[in-house]
């Protein structure tokens, strides 16, 4: 049986650093963000709630404003901010839990872990596309956060998904320090899931 994802991360992420969470709706990217956040004590900064905030008085679950990139946008300069708020008053361990599904959008992130000369952690969880959709299913707006409730909402993330590049952020960010996780997510109970893939710079 492989090891849990969280044996593994408990004792490889250090105290203070810079995480994000990257990956599709329904990958269980929360469930991770929280068992990190129980273990570390890290300051959880989530995309569901801080959109709440940044799109106030607009429907987030109304599709055209959850696929519009240039709202989705405001969202992360939102996040981005109170990272760093966090990383310089706090002085506290930062985890951001969002899809993060462009590659420039993991660059600003690197941007701020390389400014403060901090680690990145990338976690990138990942499911098979009939596992996401039927957790969606089980989704609905008056109980749920997070604005993906509909197979058209993970399928409209899935086509604009661009994937993990490490390189890129090396040859940008000279020198910084980045560890990837890629977690598998298939498993119906989170204690199955599992490191299936780690990088180390």
């Amino acid at each position: 049986m492989k090891e849990n994802f969280i044996h593994i991360l408990s004792k490889e992420l250090v105290e203070d650093a810079l995480v994000i969470m990257c990956g599709l709706p329904a990958t269980g990217k929360s469930t991770v963000a929280k068992s990190i956040s129980k273990e570390k004590d890290y300051k959880i900064l989530s995309s569901d709630i801080l959109r709440l905030e940044a799109l106030r008085g607009e429907d987030v679950f109304d599709q055209k404003v959850a696929s519009n990139m240039n709202k989705r946008l405001i969202v992360y300069k939102l996040m981005f901010m109170r990272a760093e708020d966090i990383i310089t008053k706090e002085k506290k361990g930062v985890l951001l839990d969002a899809t993060f599904i462009q590659q420039e959008l993991r660059k600003q992130a690197a941007s701020i872990a390389y400014k403060y000369k901090k680690p990145l952690y990338i976690i990138e969880t990942k499911c098979s596309p009939h596992v996401a959709v039927a957790r969606i299913k089980n989704r609905n707006r008056l109980q749920y956060e997070s604005n993906a409730i509909t197979e058209e909402a993970y399928f409209n993330n899935h086509k604009i998904y661009e994937p993990v590049d490490i390189n890129d952020i090396l040859h940008e960010f000279l020198g910084i320090t980045i560890y990837y996780y890629s977690i598998n997510t298939n498993a119906r109970r989170s204690y199955d899931w599992f490191v299936e893939d780690k990088y180390a710079t």
